[in-house]
């Protein structure tokens, strides 16, 4: 869209192959941050992956998010929602199809079918680790990511007044991921960070108004702060806050690699 408010002198990246395409590039925020959007169409839902630090469940180890996209060799990675971090044993934790806990009082999830698709639950909605992994079973979920809130749904702004996590009111460097109602395998992403020029960091509203621009109809807050990050073939694509990445337990990656089957 050649309207958009592209943030001049900053290069645009892609990458294109017959199971994958990439748009990364960055605009001036209305609210004077600079955004970091990433576009992607994936052709089957197994390339949309989460990597957690050494593969494995409650490591209790923490990686820079652009250590993580190169051991997984993803072509886009983005931060998670550092799941691991003391303190924070929130929301509903699906690994591989399964529930890991059951945490959700004070936590929207969203949670990653295997077709691509993005199904948000709400705080209080299950009542046990059972009940959950049914919901998970049912709508064939791989993994999920506890941070929050659910910000867009059906193209509206559904966000909270309140929220336990994320600061919402406060101004941080801010991470979602969205797509269009009906569009499995298609994602818009967004990092809003500063750099040179572009000092302003952004409250949970001013995120929500730049998704809903860009005509999102549902979309997720990740976490944010030094571990909003976008990583496009290992290179780290946006200034982190405060200049130094944080580690954190996981990320949310595409891939190039398809089933055998797409291939014949």
């Amino acid at each position: 869209n050649e309207s958009l408010n592209f943030m001049p002198g900053a290069p645009i990246y892609w990458y294109l192959d017959e199971s994958i395409l990439v748009i990364v590039w960055k605009e001036a925020c209305s609210n004077g941050s600079a955004g970091t959007y990433s576009e992607v169409v994936i052709g089957d839902g197994s390339q949309l992956c989460r990597k957690i630090v050494n593969d494995t469940y409650d490591s209790n180890m923490y990686v820079a998010a652009s250590s993580l996209a190169k051991q997984a060799n993803a072509v886009l990675a983005i931060g998670g929602d550092l799941y691991d971090h003391p303190g924070r044993l929130i929301g509903v934790h699906v690994y591989d199809g399964k529930v890991m806990c059951e945490h959700d009082d004070t936590c929207d999830t969203c949670m990653f079918t295997a077709d691509g698709d993005m199904i948000f639950t709400y705080r209080n909605q299950f009542s046990s680790i059972e009940e959950a992994q049914t919901f998970v079973d049912d709508n064939n979920v791989r993994f999920s990511v506890s941070f929050g809130p659910a910000i867009i749904d059906k193209g509206q702004n559904i966000a909270p007044g309140s929220y336990a996590w994320g600061e919402i009111h406060d101004t941080y460097a801010r991470g979602a991921i969205g797509m269009r109602e009906g569009e499995s395998g298609h994602f818009l992403s967004i990092n809003m960070n500063e750099q040179e020029g572009y000092w302003q960091l952004s409250t949970l509203q001013d995120e929500i108004n730049e998704m809903l621009a860009h005509n999102v109809t549902k979309a997720y807050a990740l976490d944010g702060g030094q571990t909003c990050c976008t990583i496009f073939n290992g290179k780290l694509i946006n200034r982190v806050q405060f200049n130094v990445e944080r580690g954190t337990s996981d990320i949310i990656f595409f891939g190039s690699a398809m089933p055998d089957s797409m291939n014949d």
